[in-house]
């Protein structure tokens, strides 16, 4: 068993970080955890569960994640769930992030007032845009293919 999980678990868990990090262009950091170029992260959640675990926090004061019940200010996070469910992406630095699911979801955006986050797709034309703070909690990420959070 690998951080608490049985050997089916960490098997599936290991697959889909590999799946997201060619997309994302990420390093894994975590069991369920990707950093993106240091802007970002990305955390999965196993099925069947709300929201991403946490692993590794026995110290009983470690910060909750910045997209778990909510949107922490100063983030853009885009969930692969609706109302704030499932795997997430954080994003926190100025840059251009792959949304590595498609289907409904939700997104937060709760970064420096008037901040606009714009949604492009496969040719990188913006489909959609946000201002913040915001948030969609039933967004449909089918055509999208990049964020730019800032």
């Amino acid at each position: 068993m690998t951080a608490g999980l049985d050997a089916s678990q960490a098997e599936w868990l290991q697959l889909e970080v590999e799946r997201y990090l060619a997309p994302t262009g990420g390093r894994q950091i975590g069991p369920n955890k990707i950093d993106v170029r240091g802007g970002a992260e990305v955390r999965i959640a196993l099925p069947g569960e709300t929201r991403p675990r946490e692993f590794g926090s026995s110290s009983g004061s470690a910060k909750v994640p910045a997209c778990d019940g909510g949107t922490a200010y100063g983030h853009f996070c885009a969930y692969s769930g609706t109302f704030g469910s499932g795997s997430q992406i954080d994003m926190y630095n100025c840059d251009t992030y792959r949304i590595p699911w498609s289907g409904r979801g939700s997104w937060g955006n709760n970064q420096t007032k008037g901040t606009v986050a714009l949604f492009l797709d496969n040719w990188g034309l913006p489909i959609d845009s946000s201002r913040a703070p915001s948030n969609n909690h039933f967004y449909d990420w089918t055509p999208v293919h990049d964020v730019i959070n800032c």
